[in-house]
């Protein structure tokens, strides 16, 4: 007989299996984040192999196609769907309009970031680095979706730590298939920053996406350049680099982030 507390337990859970299963009005996916639970149940079951497609789950990352298939112990099937799933998704990632969508999902997460900020006058330079979330969000008053960009981190100034912050909104422009980049000040969004439009990059490969743009902002003209590298469905590396100059700026900032 099981212990009393382990039973309570169990009674608890199923009475919020019964919650959720006859709630009214029944929604369309009753129970949250199903890739977790499913995670969480092959995680106990010890026959199948739950790290055979690399060293963390591919479940588990943020953005990725799941399928039923993933779930079995024969790792080469597994990969073989894998891979001609995500090879029939790129196949179809000919134009921007195709592919920014993709890649804003590809993005979706938490990062590290590294900055180095290069002054081209004396060439001296000065380091950020902390965190960034891309996170899924809504604007409820046009019903547009759009991707929240949080940046967390500590600048090294005069050999003092000072924390700084930044947000953006990403955004997918259907009308010209760009990605558009948002200030945001005060939490509300401002005015355009950079408008994106990715292509393969020279050597054809799926693999790498870049963009670049300008922004003339009053005096000083910022030219931005993208480069998205993904691994399979998930962007494994971004790369964001700036050239700004005016009548009082001249330095150059690259930003390398790295999934958490």
């Amino acid at each position: 007989e099981a212990p009393e507390e382990a039973r309570t337990q169990d009674e608890k859970l199923l009475e919020d299996a019964r919650q959720i299963r006859y709630q009214l009005p029944r929604p369309q996916f009753p129970r949250s984040d199903y890739i977790g639970r499913m995670d969480s149940l092959v995680s106990q079951i010890k026959e199948l192999p739950y790290n055979y497609l690399g060293d963390a789950p591919l479940l588990t990352k943020e953005g990725s196609v799941v399928l039923p298939a993933m779930y079995q112990p024969d790792v080469e099937l597994a990969r073989s769907v894998v891979d001609d799933l995500e090879a029939n998704i790129m196949s179809r990632c000919q134009s921007s309009s195709h592919v920014t969508p993709f890649l804003l999902k590809s993005i979706l997460g938490k990062w590290t970031f590294q900055r180095t900020l290069t002054q081209l006058t004396d060439y001296s330079s000065q380091f950020v680095s902390g965190t960034i979330a891309f996170s899924a969000d809504r604007n409820e008053e046009t019903g547009e979706d759009f991707v929240l960009y949080r940046e967390d981190g500590v600048m090294e100034l005069a050999g003092r730590p000072i924390e700084v912050f930044r947000e953006y909104h990403y955004q997918f422009n259907p009308s010209n298939g760009a990605l558009e980049i948002f200030f945001v000040e005060s939490g509300k969004r401002a005015h355009l920053f950079l408008s994106l439009l990715f292509q393969k990059q020279r050597d054809g490969s799926d693999k790498s996406w870049v963009a670049g743009a300008g922004h003339l902002c009053i005096k000083d003209l910022y030219d931005g350049r993208f480069v998205v590298d993904l691994d399979g469905l998930s962007a494994s590396r971004v790369e964001m680099k700036y050239k700004v100059k005016g009548p009082a700026k001249d330095y150059e900032a690259l930003t390398t982030l790295s999934p958490i």
